[in-house]
């Protein structure tokens, strides 16, 4: 559990344009224009005497930065009679996920893939990113911001890494590697539409792990989306928790 917390806390710190930190929940702000990519992440019990404090820090920061925000909360720190009270709308789910690195044993490989690392040049792991996912009319921006944070990172750039898996000349799959401690974080996994189902993101996913045990880390973790649990699982990873995400009733 320490891994998981302070490789997502290092993520998330190196990547953001400011944060701020009480006891109770910790905010990022990534300057991306989405509330997933801003999130406050509540690190204790959420009670009911506690509950305005808590909203109180995390409007008054993201309020200053003019950004959107969500509440990240672990299902174990909320009890679902103080959300329905105080009217929290979940507007998605996932789960937090582990891995003893050298348990992993290499998947059938997609062998026409060629990865490379493109710390020095992240658009084709932006145009991946951009493809990925469902667009929306903010999408481009969302993936501008979040390609700023990245290659505006602070200090320890040499534990972050950027992979993208080539068919030929053309990207098809990225993720985002991440080092702290003995840990090793997986972010941004994403392929683009016509080419999933290959086992490209498994194995850009592995490649990654093996970069992060040839650096001495021991474990692995990452944030499986909803629905998106058997591939990790199929890879070796297993459950910690799941994870809510929160917004203020309007």
């Amino acid at each position: 559990m320490h891994f998981y917390e302070s490789s997502e806390n290092y993520f998330w710190s190196t990547i953001s344009l400011a944060t701020a930190q009480t006891k109770d929940v910790q905010c990022f702000a990534t300057g991306a224009p989405s509330g997933f990519l801003n999130p406050a992440i509540q690190k204790s019990s959420l009670e009911e005497d506690t509950f305005q404090q808590a909203t109180d820090t995390i409007q008054k920061f993201y309020h200053a930065h003019h950004l959107p925000w969500v509440w990240l909360i672990k299902d174990t720190l909320v009890s679902p009679t103080l959300v329905k009270k105080k009217s929290l709308i979940r507007l998605d789910q996932s789960t937090a996920m582990y891995c003893m690195i050298n348990k992993i044993s290499p998947l059938n490989p997609a062998s026409q893939l060629s990865i490379k690392e493109v710390n020095r040049s992240l658009d084709d792991w932006a145009k991946i990113l951009d493809q990925a996912y469902p667009p929306t009319s903010q999408y481009k921006d969302v993936v501008r911001h979040y390609t700023d944070a990245h290659k505006n990172i602070k200090g320890d750039k040499e534990n972050f890494f950027h992979f993208v898996g080539y068919l030929g000349t053309l990207p098809v799959t990225c993720c985002t590697l991440s080092l702290h401690e003995k840990g090793a974080r997986i972010d941004d996994v994403g392929t683009l539409p016509l080419h999933r189902k290959k086992g490209f993101a498994t194995h850009i996913i592995l490649h990654a792990l093996r970069k992060a045990q040839n650096l001495n880390r021991t474990h692995g973790f990452l944030e499986a989306s909803d629905g998106s649990t058997e591939l990790y699982e199929k890879i070796g990873f297993r459950e910690l928790f799941s994870l809510s995400y929160f917004q203020l009733p309007s």
